[in-house]
């Protein structure tokens, strides 16, 4: 995940809330990155992995 993600100049990154997305706080990287993998919630059976990010729109 270090490698830039190219954005366009009318979205921003911002970073993965743990509150209002209700995701587990351990799940979310430095950058801000929502990552899963398929040792997260052993007990209730593994995840799938993914990563992801969140974008917002800007104004012009």
């Amino acid at each position: 995940m270090a490698a830039p993600i190219r954005q366009k100049e009318s979205q921003n990154q911002s970073q993965a809330a743990p509150s209002p997305c209700r995701i587990a706080p351990d799940l979310v990287t430095a950058e801000g990155y929502l990552k899963t993998l398929p040792c997260h919630f052993p007990d209730q059976g593994g995840m799938d992995g993914f990563c992801a990010t969140r974008f917002e729109k800007t104004k012009k």
